[in-house]
């Protein structure tokens, strides 16, 4: 059973990326949540929660050159349930988030997006155009009569 969910909070150690022999891209990222209340003046955290989060593909690659330890992130994603024998006999479980978006809390820090990939994409008919608000302003040649 897997639901929707969505994760505010800290990454705990620095992502791991992998490729598997297909060549596609998996990242893990740990990531820590609780929740704050003030008690008395004093903020407090509570119900403290680590998450192991997978993310897949390009967005792998991307968190992997993006994040670390200590970021504060946004994950949405599906949650599922994963069970296993430990190596004492005891049954484990293990709630674990495939991420759908990965985002650095702007709340928190600022981001450089680096924009190298744009490059490569095709213009558009407008950005192919000549930009006429790029040239600096020259009078008319022409006198007009006003």
């Amino acid at each position: 059973m897997s639901a929707q969910i969505t994760l505010i909070g800290n990454v705990t150690a620095d992502p791991e990326l992998k490729f598997l022999p297909s060549g596609k891209a998996l990242c893990t990222v740990n990531v820590v949540t609780s929740k704050k209340k003030n008690v008395n003046g004093v903020w407090e955290e509570s119900d403290t929660t680590f998450w192991k989060v997978t993310v897949w593909d390009k967005a792998a690659e991307n968190v992997a050159d993006s994040v670390e330890k200590g970021t504060s992130v946004i994950v949405v994603g599906t949650a599922a349930e994963r069970s296993w024998e430990g190596r004492d006999g005891q049954k484990r479980t293990s709630v674990e988030v495939t991420a759908q978006k990965f985002a650095v809390d702007l709340g928190r820090a600022p981001v450089k997006i680096d924009r190298y990939n744009l490059a490569a994409k095709k213009p558009s008919a407008v950005e192919a155009t000549e930009d006429p608000w790029s040239k600096p302003f020259t009078e008319p040649a022409e006198d007009f009569p006003f």
